[in-house]
């Protein structure tokens, strides 16, 4: 049975519940070079590379030259699990012996262990906001969408809030 589902930090932030008490702080004596810094690995195929360069420019901030492997990990289990989706879009989920005997398509199993290799690098990374919580990574938006709707509807009518306010 899993634990307690953990609150992003983010979350508890806007909440006004953040205790800084409870949040974990790592202060190094010098920044740690970023996986950003160190450009695209040579070995990678097309569709890791673009995941490598996806990846790098939402998350390159925290993401340290020492994540090196586990990013370029995370980059070939997303090609491969798009090869395997690939594959089973051609043959089916459901395949036939020569004699007409219906079995599964073995790609299918192979995916769907895939995509828990897949959750399980992204958590290593912190790339979902629950990894980044327990990681102590925070990330808070400068304005929410409703502060951007508002402003944008402030700026259009010049009228601040809305008639019922």
């Amino acid at each position: 049975m899993p634990g307690p589902k953990k609150t992003p930090l983010e979350v508890k932030d806007k909440r006004g519940t953040l205790r800084p008490d409870r949040t974990p702080i790592v202060q190094l004596a010098h920044r740690l070079p970023r996986v950003s810094e160190a450009g695209t690995p040579a070995d990678l195929g097309p569709i890791a590379t673009e995941a490598w360069s996806r990846i790098v420019e939402r998350a390159g901030d925290w993401i340290a030259i020492s994540d090196h492997d586990a990013l370029r990990m995370l980059c070939q289990a997303i090609e491969f699990h798009t090869d395997l989706t690939a594959r089973i879009s051609a043959d089916g989920p459901i395949m036939y012996t020569d004699k007409g005997y219906a079995y599964a398509n073995p790609a299918v199993g192979m995916r769907a262990s895939q995509e828990d290799s897949i959750r399980k690098w992204m958590a290593t990374l912190g790339l979902t906001a629950a990894d980044r919580a327990s990681l102590g990574i925070k990330m808070v938006e400068g304005q929410t969408a409703i502060e951007r709707y508002a402003s944008k509807h402030q700026a259009a009518t010049g009228k601040v809030g809305h008639r019922a306010g």
